[in-house]
């Protein structure tokens, strides 16, 4: 009986901790992915840097 309410309490916590981790992240003010974000900006700036030793 008392493994029963232990793995029943543990399994509350895991959710618990899971929904908050969820709803902070769902929260957060991200304009856009990282992985995306990191690549166009990766891109727009060696393109700019390159135009500006071009002199464009």
């Amino acid at each position: 009986m008392d493994g029963k309410i232990l793995a029943r309490v543990s399994a509350v916590a895991f959710i618990a901790v899971a929904l908050t981790v969820t709803a902070i992240e769902m929260s957060s003010k991200d304009d856009e992915p990282d992985a995306l974000g990191r690549l166009h900006r990766g891109r727009f700036d060696s393109d700019r840097d390159r135009d500006e030793q071009q002199g464009r």
